[in-house]
């Protein structure tokens, strides 16, 4: 069970790094796009498309790490005050009920990245093709229902009592 929680935070952080390196490559676009404009009175071209399509990578990418390390928003009033096993019971159909909708999600951008493929869907300034970051978006989908299979397994672990193999929070 170790190797497995290695395994899938190792993913998860692959996964958020690129997407922290892509935050600091569009901070130091805008920082040269404003020093362009102010100094030499020249922006570099294409820096919105840039940004957009960063954004994708950014938002996407970065969709696991909060969902493995318990960091997203919730309201737990009523949550909080119910048995570990009654939490676990939740927490278990509360991930089926993710993976299955993140799975749809999934399929329906890989089948749109297909559509965008073949037509080659560019962007307008810079003719960048749109399919690699359409699928950057879908590996980051999927990395999402990794972290819901593993929040699925640990609810399953809480319900036996037995978290002592599960050392994801």
């Amino acid at each position: 069970m170790k190797a497995a929680e290695k395994g899938i935070r190792k993913l998860i952080n692959f996964s958020a790094g690129i997407s922290g390196i892509c935050i600091f490559l569009i901070m130091l676009m805008t920082v040269w796009d404003i020093a362009g404009r102010r100094l030499f009175n020249s922006s570099v071209a294409g820096v919105y498309e840039l940004s957009s399509l960063g954004l994708v990578v950014i938002s996407f990418l970065a969709m696991g790490l909060p969902q493995i390390e318990g960091e997203n928003v919730g309201v737990t009033m009523i949550y909080d005050r119910l048995k570990p096993k009654v939490k676990a019971v939740f927490d278990f159909f509360i991930s089926i009920l993710c993976i299955a909708l993140f799975s749809v999600v999934f399929r329906q951008t890989l089948t749109f990245a297909g559509r965008m493929a073949s037509s080659n869907q560019i962007t307008p300034v810079l003719h960048l093709p749109l399919t690699p970051f359409i699928y950057t978006a879908a590996f980051g989908i999927f990395v999402l229902i990794v972290a819901f299979f593993w929040d699925l397994i640990k609810a399953v672990y809480d319900f036996k009592g037995d978290n002592t193999n599960v050392g994801i929070k």
